[in-house]
């Protein structure tokens, strides 16, 4: 959502992490934890399509200690969350790719 001079507002806080500082700490748990996981060679949530559009992102959420609902007013940090955490978890399949193809 936009404020009324067209900038995005500002992130609430959310009431896993008490402050807004919280969902950048949580973004950057998640890139660590994609990367250790693709490092391992393991997807434990499943792999990056089924975390970011199905229940393995519920599970990635609680493994990072995300344990209230999810709700409008916090869904699109919590999104980025995810997308943080399926971006380095499928940073291998995206290096893997050839050009053109």
């Amino acid at each position: 959502m936009a404020a009324e001079d067209g900038q995005p507002e500002p992130i609430k806080g959310d009431p896993a992490t008490d402050r807004v500082t919280g969902h950048a700490d949580l973004i950057e748990q998640a890139q660590r934890l994609g990367q250790q996981h693709r490092a391992a060679g393991i997807a434990p949530f499943g792999d990056a399509g089924y975390v970011f559009w199905d229940e393995g992102s519920a599970r990635l959420l609680g493994a990072l200690g995300v344990t209230s609902p999810t709700a409008d007013d916090n869904a699109p940090a919590r999104f980025r969350v995810v997308d943080a955490y399926c971006d380095a978890l499928g940073a291998r399949e995206a290096d893997d790719t050839e050009p053109g193809s």
